[in-house]
This record gives structure tokens, sequence and C-alpha cells, in this order.
């Protein structure tokens, strides 16, 4: 039994989409994971800039009412000393009739407190810096430097990702900008009312923010996952479906083909009687002949080596045709470089005592240099009509389509509506392919059924006649082994078969249909 390739050019197109669908499929939910994924960062950074742009708006409602009021006295402690930064002002220190001692303390003073206290219990760390700062813990960082400078320049806020103390926080730094009363303590630095005095920065620590953040990524990571595998598992299961349906057809074709084997074996074998009664008849007459020249002494060394000559060429005739049958039945397992003229003369071989007895006559015609036979011992070769393809399987559809135009012939001969069957193969050789075109004169093919006779188990004759896969075997290797076109029409006399075959066998897919 022939046996198939693991795999066919409608697998090898279908693993090829399943692996495209596979690939698209993980870009769609990569790219979703990774969307989501931003989205929950911008929404976890938008988040901290809420929460430090609330903060930011207390301390400077809070800023704006202490120097509005001028600043605020307090009582003096080690805590809170007298601010040195503000030794111009006459009455930064007073004591109270009850003879407690109190200190003003400005907005900036009261604001660093504030945030210091701020930081102990929530976390939440502040700083005033300015480009001439009157107090020099007011001096800015490299980044609130650059921030300044960007104010400066008219921007209007400037957070990023900073490290402090080792930890992750979201900064958020904006203007502050000089009101009537921050006068009364910077005036003689000679800012003027809106004027940029410095910048306020509030630090949000981020802990929190990213460990939600991860746990909420973790769990994206996890259902995207989910999703993936729930998708491959749907695109493997229908893939797997198509490739049973696939696989089911191929077994179907198989056993098409071993009946196509089996239909074809037993005609061959009807074919060679036909074949070996003429050179059997020859053999019987010789050995009657020299039996007779013995009896009347006739039997000279002349006559006896002439009649094993004849005797010699009868039997080798045979084997020839022996060898022409044994090679339609063995498989093309590689390709091979051969004239198609020769191999369909092979054809024809095995048909010669059928024709003869059925009054049937046969033309070959290589229409590249116009010329003509009529006999198959006179076929020659030529380069024009040379191709590189499975040998036995081309034989096998050039055996196909000269057994139904005989068959046809025949039936209109049964019929009495034909007395001498005629068919003609002719051969045409373009730049890249060779065409068959193989026509009898059987009337042709009956318009209502032109379209169906290269379905599997069509046909007209009767069930003893024929099995109706020998043409659906012939389109099944042309076209799927061999990448060639086959089609039939009509014209005037009968039906014509035009076969196209690539001069160059192209690699097709990793299964063939052994014919």
């Amino acid at each position: 039994m022939n046996k198939f390739a693991k795999t066919n050019k409608d697998l090898t197109l279908l693993n090829f989409y399943i692996l495209i669908a596979v690939i698209v499929w993980l870009l769609a939910t990569s790219a979703s994971l990774f969307w989501n994924i931003y989205n929950k960062q911008q929404s976890t950074h938008a988040l901290a800039i809420k929460e430090a742009r609330s903060h930011f708006n207390k301390d400077k409602t809070f800023r704006l009412w202490v120097a509005s009021h001028g600043g605020v006295y307090v009582p003096l402690d080690e805590r809170t000393p007298p601010n040195p930064y503000l030794s111009h002002l006459p009455e930064r220190d007073i004591t109270k009739e009850s003879g407690e001692e109190l200190t003003l303390m400005n907005a900036a003073y009261v604001y660093r407190q504030m945030i210091s206290d701020n930081s102990e219990l929530f976390k939440i760390k502040g700083h005033i810096s300015s480009l001439k700062p009157l107090n020099p813990i007011n001096k800015p960082s490299e980044w609130e430097r650059k921030a300044l400078l960007a104010f400066e320049r008219g921007e209007k806020e400037v957070t990023d990702f900073v490290d402090i103390d080792g930890k992750s926080f979201l900064t958020l730094m904006s203007p502050m900008i000089t009101q009537e009363a921050c006068l009364k303590c910077h005036a003689f630095q000679g800012y003027k009312v809106d004027d940029i005095l410095g910048g306020v920065g509030v630090s949000v620590p981020m802990d929190g923010y990213l460990s939600i953040q991860r746990k909420l990524i973790t769990i994206m990571i996890w259902t995207h996952l989910g999703i993936f595998l729930m998708g491959l598992t749907g695109i493997l299961f229908v893939s797997g479906r198509f490739k049973k349906h696939l696989l089911e057809r191929k077994e179907s074709e198989q056993m098409l083909i071993q009946q196509s084997k089996l239909a074809s074996m037993g005609e061959m074998l009807s074919n060679i009687a036909h074949q070996w009664r003429q050179p059997l008849s020859g053999l019987n007459l010789i050995i009657q002949d020299i039996k007779d020249a013995y009896l009347y002494k006739e039997l000279t060394d002349d006559y006896l080596n002439k009649s094993v000559e004849q005797a010699n060429e009868l039997t080798r005739y045979m084997s020839r045709t022996i060898d022409d049958f044994r090679d339609f039945f063995k498989p093309s397992k590689e390709k091979e470089t051969f004239d198609i003229k020769m191999i369909t003369g092979k054809a024809l071989s095995m048909y010669t005592a059928l024709f003869n007895i059925h009054n049937i006559s046969y033309k070959l015609t290589c229409n590249r240099h116009n010329k003509s036979f009529t006999d198959i011992s006179e076929v020659v070769s030529c380069e024009d009509m040379i191709i590189s393809s499975y040998r036995t399987e081309v034989l096998q559809v050039m055996v196909n389509l000269i057994s139904n135009a005989r068959d046809v012939i025949r039936q209109k001969q049964d019929d009495g509506l034909l007395d001498k069957g005629y068919i003609h193969i002719g051969f045409f050789s373009t730049d890249n392919h060779i065409i068959v075109k193989v026509q009898d004169n059987g009337g042709g093919i009956p318009y209502d059924i032109i379209n169906k006779i290269f379905e599997p188990y069509f046909t007209t004759k009767f069930k003893s006649q024929g099995t109706g896969i020998g043409l659906y075997m012939s389109k099944l290797i042309i076209e799927k082994n061999i990448g060639g076109e086959i089609r039939a029409e009509n014209n005037d006399i009968g039906a014509l078969f035009i076969v196209k075959i690539p001069k160059l066998l192209q690699t097709i897919g990793t299964e063939r249909y052994l014919g």
C-alpha cells in the first residue's frame, strides 16, 4: 500500500495559519496587557499628583493666611528660637505684660515647622527653595534648581519621581509668587509684587501607591494569561477539527488511489494478455517450423540461428512489455528528467494490440518541430519536450487519458455510431511548461456532465467497466503533485483533454499522492 507523507500542502498551510493566529492572539493579549499596565501606571501617577496638589493647596492656603497677618507670635522655646533672618524687623521679639517672651514666625518659618511635623506623622515632605535664599536651609537641590529655572521660563508646575533617603517620592513643585505681605521680609532683597520669590515643593511617598499598583498589575498579568490560554485552547480546538477533517479526507483519497491501482492492474493484465498473444503465436510458429525442418532434414545451422534470433526478438519484445507494465506500477519516489513524448509513447505501447483489434489509430505530433509519428517505435526524443517531474505519475495520467479515449471510442463503435477510432496527442512547448493535448473522435462529453468528470466515482460506464476515479486521480496528480493544470473541452470531432505540466517540478508540499 502506498504511504502518504506526514504533511501536505493543506496541512502546511493550516499549520501556518494556526501559527499566525497564535502570534496575532499573543500580540493582541500582550498589547492589551501592556496598555492596561500603562494606564494603571498613569492612573497611579495621576492619583499621586492629585494628592500632592491637595497637600500643596492646603499648605499654600495656610502660608498665605500667616503672611496676610504679617506672621504670628509664638512663645520662645528650644524648637522655636528667634528667626535670625528677621533681625531687621524692630518688633521681631516682644514681651507680654506677664513677662512671657514671644518671637515672630513668618510664613516660611511656620511652614518649615509644620512640614516637619507632617513628615513625622504622615511621611509627607515639603521644602521651600529659592535661587536667592534668605535662609541657607532654603538653598535648592539640583532638581529644585532646574524647576526654579523652569518657572523663570514660564512653567507653572513641575513633577517628577525622586529618591529621598532611598525611597521613591512623587515631588510636585510650583512657583511661590511674591505677595504684598511677603515684602515685609523680602523687600530688602529687591523683590516686588508678582515676582517669583521661589518655589514650594511637596513630596508624596509612593510606597503605598506602588504596592497597590504591583498587586493590580499581577492580577492583570494572570488575567491576561488566562485569556490568552483560553483563546489558545479555542484556536487549537478549531484547528484540530480542521486537521481531523483533512486527515480523514486524505485517508479517503488514499483509498481512492488504492482502488485506482487495483482497477488499473486489472486493465493492465488484460493488456498484457493482448500484447503477448501475437508474439506467443509467433513463438509457437517458430517452434513448429524448427520441428518440421528437423523432420524433413532441412534444419541447417543458418536456419536454426535465424529461428533462434527471431525467437529472441519476440522474447525481448515480451520482456520490454513486462518492463513497461512494471514501470507503470512502480511509484515515483524522486523526480526524474525525461521526454514527455517518450513516456506517452510508452503509455500507448500498452494499448497497441488492443488498438489493432478494435480498429483504432493514433498519432503523436511534436508541434515544436512540426513532426508526427504513427508508430511508437519511431518516436525520438528532443530537448524541447524534456521535463523534470515524477515519471511514473505522468505515465499514469497519460495511461488514464488514453484509456478513457479508447473506452469512449469503443462505446461509439459498439453503438454503431463510429467505424474507425482515432486518437491524436499533440505536444506544445512554452518557456516554462509543456502542454499535452489528447484528442479523440468519440463525439465529445455531454455538456451536462462535463463539469463533473473530474469528480471521484463519477462515471458514465457500467460499474463493471469503470470505477470513476481515473480522471479524478489524473487531476489529483497533475494539480496537487506536479503543480500543473488539467481540463477538458469539446470540439467538432470529440473530447479534448489539455494537460499543462511545469518543465521544472516545484515543491508543492511535503505530501504527494502516489499513483
